[in-house]
């Protein structure tokens, strides 16, 4: 015992097992003597991480118990409950399960069992539904613990805090962020009663309140808590370098968030450092680490690495969750994501019904995380043009949504953009202005008139008024898009492009080639600024100006336009040929208009031989282009007997 407790776990077993040989040989081997060397032996191994001779221990000691005890002695009670306590660090849930409920039905049966036993087996059953994934089972369990444990005396306030940060965390995960908000601010009050000011519970809570704040989005209340938990486990001594490794991870999550990726990898990669060092691979903290690289990767378009973390945190997982842990479906989901925005499709699909699948085996019919699953299924689907598949799995979103959660609410506006997207894509511009519009008046009640997510669902309806030819609908949709973003504090470039762009085209549908010319030059100069001077997009904001300019009849302002077009896709890698046989017509045609009959046909031939080069024989086009040839020629030689 001396041994234990001065850590000398090997020197301890080496005595305990001398006075157990010592004991069998006078005592007979189911003595209850016996039994109790076997319950505190089992202790020691467990403190050492030996779990399976610490169970080969309880279980005799069990044994010899059940012969000669009734089934509610206080002695069977505890090593019941020691023993599920070895099941649930062996991470045997099943095992452990049955163990604490036997300890439950024993305190609960019999009143002289202490409720101190009966507050912590309720406790460490809600830490393992916790760890199932079972939230709503947990909290009930952490109420119940708690209930009672507030009502001991003395009062263990570390067994308190403990089922106040665990009850939090339960919270969290069922998205009830308000009342874990104040269950953690109680454990911190707590903790500031009872610990010293630096100790490393406090900055525990710390981090967990800031945890709450980031998924609140008040990244400025989550950074100043970090802060203060970081302040107290650098001074600490010994440094608490997993609880720092905690906090270097969180603020990791606070600057990618707020759109600093350099400052994000700073945070997670020295994160990643301490836990590499300190815990085993397969750590569960590791895996989610992964993820927040994986998360920050795929928001900087690292392909590779966004991937690669994913596939690591998944590895983690494997090794140390059950199969059927829900934990298993967002995974799934998050590597089906990866995959998708990297343009893998393909290989997105099987993750997506990967989720889906357990989900529904672990989850009721009406689970916000399988709607989830429908909606990014959908998104699947209609990259494919399946857009029948896309609907149904949408719909299904929509139901299990509707059920669940206010008509307003944000994934509600998520999956009717999500759906009108769909349909406009499907040509069925009717339905996708009407989801466009219930996604448009959520939005409206929700977000400050400037928002850029109101902007962008204009946009959205303005494209199904405009396939439909609705033209003055579509442009009035526009011009509040373009004039959100004026007022935004932030506006997106690449989005107040789009929108001049649309505006554009719409006043070129209405003959208002003026404005129309306006809104291109508009257009053309953001993307000037956003892309080298090479770019695609630069040659096609050209040519939208050179068509306009030949409805102005500023014929040498479009051929201009047209040259730096050429001048672009010449060196375009790969090059899009049907692009350049394009430009080359427009410049034969703007020669010809110009009544320079030899450049048209210059012009006229390179399209011929563009095309010729890219097109089977038998293509119509390449007659086209030789009746063209022809008429320009004719017309050459006629002006030239003519002068």
């Amino acid at each position: 015992t001396v041994c234990d407790k001065e850590e000398n776990l090997q020197e301890a077993i080496e005595w305990f097992e001398k006075s157990l040989e010592n004991l069998l040989k006078h005592l007979p081997d189911d003595h209850p003597d016996i039994a109790r060397y076997y319950n505190n032996t089992s202790l020691i191994y467990g403190r050492r991480g030996d779990y399976d001779r610490a169970v080969e221990m309880l279980k005799k000691a069990l044994e010899i118990r059940q012969k000669f005890l009734l089934p509610t002695h206080s002695d069977i009670v505890g090593t019941c409950f020691n023993l599920a306590s070895m099941y649930h660090k062996m991470n045997k849930f099943e095992e452990a399960l049955e163990m604490y409920q036997k300890c439950v039905s024993l305190c609960t049966n019999d009143p002289m069992h202490s409720r101190a036993l009966l507050a912590k087996t309720y406790f460490n059953i809600s830490v393992l539904y916790y760890q199932q994934g079972r939230y709503d089972n947990q909290v009930e369990l952490t109420k119940k613990a708690l209930e009672i444990q507030i009502t001991l005396q003395p009062m263990e306030y570390v067994h308190i805090t403990s089922m106040y940060h665990v009850l939090g965390s339960g919270l969290v995960r069922q998205n009830k962020l308000h009342e874990a908000l104040d269950t953690f601010k109680k454990c911190l009050i707590f903790r500031l009663e009872t610990d010293p000011a630096n100790h490393h519970d406090i900055a525990e809570s710390y981090n967990a309140l800031a945890q709450v704040y980031i998924l609140m989005k008040n990244y400025t209340e989550a950074s100043m808590y970090l802060h203060k938990a970081m302040s107290i486990q650098l001074d600490s001594v010994p440094s608490d370098r997993i609880g720092l490794s905690n906090t270097y991870n969180s603020l990791g999550t606070v600057f990618s968030r707020q759109g600093k990726p350099h400052e994000a990898l700073e945070m997670y990669e020295k994160s990643l450092d301490i836990k590499l060092k300190m815990l085993h691979r397969n750590d569960l903290s590791l895996a989610a680490l992964y993820i927040n690289l994986a998360s920050l990767c795929g928001s900087t378009n690292d392909q590779e690495k966004h991937i690669e973390y994913m596939q690591k945190a998944h590895e983690i997982q494997l090794e140390s969750l059950p199969h059927d842990h829900p934990e298993f479906a967002n995974t799934y989901n998050r590597l089906g994501i990866a995959y998708y925005k990297h343009g893998k499709c393909t290989d997105a699909l099987p993750w997506f019904l990967k989720a889906l699948q357990l989900q529904q085996k672990v989850f009721p019919p009406d689970n916000l995380d399988i709607a989830t699953s429908y909606n990014n299924l959908a998104l699947i689907f209609s990259h494919a043009h399946d857009f029948e598949k896309a609907i149904a799995s949408l719909e299904k979103t929509l139901e299990i949504r509707y059920k669940l959660l206010p008509v307003d609410h944000p994934l509600i506006r998520e999956a009717c953009t999500n759906l009108a997207t769909v349909f406009r894509d499907q040509g069925n511009y009717d339905k996708a202005r009407e989801a466009f519009e219930v996604s448009l008046g959520i939005l409206l009640k929700q977000m400050p008139i400037n928002h850029n997510r109101i902007a962008d669902t204009y946009n959205g309806l303005s494209r199904a008024y405009y396939e439909q030819g609705h033209y003055q609908h579509a442009t009035e949709c526009l011009l509040k898009a373009l004039d959100m973003h004026h007022q935004s504090p932030s506006p997106d470039l690449s989005i107040l492009s789009m929108t001049y762009n649309r505006l554009g085209a719409a006043y070129s549908q209405q003959m208002e080639y003026k404005q129309a010319l306006d809104m291109f030059e508009k257009h053309h100069e953001i993307v000037v600024k956003l892309h080298p001077s090479n770019h695609l997009d630069i040659a096609a904001s050209l040519n939208n100006i050179s068509q306009v300019c030949q409805m102005l009849g500023s014929y040498d302002r479009q051929m201009d336009c047209l040259h730096q077009v050429l001048v672009i896709q010449l060196h375009a890698d790969p090059p899009n040929h049907s692009d350049l046989a394009a430009t080359y017509y427009s410049l034969a045609e703007a020669y010809f208009r110009k009544r320079n009959l030899k450049e048209a046909l210059k012009n006229a031939r390179l399209m011929y031989n563009v095309n010729s080069t890219n097109l089977s024989s038998d293509d119509p086009q390449l007659k086209s282009d030789v009746n063209i040839i022809a008429i320009l020629e004719i017309l050459l030689w006629y002006q030239f007997f003519k002068e």
